[in-house]
């Protein structure tokens, strides 16, 4: 079995998956490596062939009102990319809907719910351990990928500020300058993009090291104003309560001078605690001397 496994090539993610074509090869544009044994692929392909029997999820209750209505929404929108668009329209029809049509959406999206976690069971009992253990990872995966992306979105909604240019990519910038952009196309723009970007890189390297340090001095000043920038941001999310934005080393130094704090704050706890046992106030280092000198002064 394993000798018949063709090739497997790395992508751009570097992550590496088996195929046979040699038309993929033109395209990656990578060189491929022969694989003798499945352990040279990540754990992510090799469930690949055992998909074809999952079950698919069902539709939700409004996922089942909009393929009703999609026929009505094309002929109203009909350009496809305008998905958003539909997508709107047919959440505004679905709330004008009555509570009677609406409970009936959700009891047949709840029978191909049960439907679904009953074959997805007995699609899991095929399975051996090991690609039980896949499907756990590839989920465990996903999770946070989502948190990742939800964290993202809350720091921009939250105005975090913008990482700091590299002396590389501002010059880069100054480069894409000299290129009239504004009569391009889409498509036009973005491979001009990716032109000045491959003959940046190009010539970069060639570059005068007095140039260079024009644009390694100016990124240091962007990188500095960058750092004072985001700790201002996180002290500002910090006192916001929104711990779970901010880096984990400023998260982890904020608890350490935390943890300091309350330790140190502990032995005053301690002596109001015993002021207010004994219902009076514990004379100080200064009253006590006070009063010694008072005791000798009678004597």
């Amino acid at each position: 079995m394993a000798g018949r496994i063709g090739l497997a090539t790395k992508n751009f993610s570097g992550r590496y998956f088996i195929h046979n074509s040699k038309w993929f090869d033109s395209l990656v544009q990578q060189p491929t490596v022969r694989t003798t044994s499945l352990n040279y692929c990540l754990p992510r392909y090799l469930s690949v062939s055992r998909q074809d029997g999952r079950p698919k999820k069902p539709a939700t209750h409004f996922l089942l009102y909009y393929k009703s209505v999609q026929d009505v929404l094309d002929k109203k929108i009909p350009d496809r990319k305008m998905i958003t668009d539909k997508v709107k329209i047919a959440s505004q029809m679905y709330k004008e809907l009555s509570p009677e049509e609406k409970e009936a959406l959700e009891e047949k999206s709840q029978k191909l719910l049960m439907e679904y976690k009953e074959k997805l069971e007995k699609w899991q009992g095929t399975l051996s351990p090991e690609e039980m253990d896949i499907i756990r990872t590839e989920k465990k995966e996903k999770r946070e990928k989502k948190a990742k992306r939800k964290i993202t979105k809350l720091q921009r909604d939250n105005a975090k500020p913008k990482q700091s240019s590299s002396a590389f990519l501002l010059y880069s910038i100054d480069q894409l300058k000299r290129v009239n952009l504004q009569s391009m196309s889409s498509m036009e723009k973005l491979e001009a993009v990716r032109k000045n970007m491959s003959d940046c890189s190009k010539k970069w390297k060639d570059l005068p090291s007095g140039e260079k340090e024009v644009y390694s001095k100016k990124a240091a000043e962007e990188r500095e104003l960058y750092e004072l920038e985001m700790q201002q941001w996180e002290l500002n999310m910090i006192e916001q309560g929104k711990k779970n934005l901010i880096r984990k080393k400023t998260l982890a130094d904020h608890q350490r001078e935390e943890k300091k704090a309350a330790k140190e704050a502990e032995p005053k706890k301690e002596k109001a605690k015993k002021e207010t046992e004994s219902g009076k106030k514990m004379p100080s280092k200064k009253e006590k001397t006070k009063e010694v000198g008072q005791k000798d002064v009678k004597k």
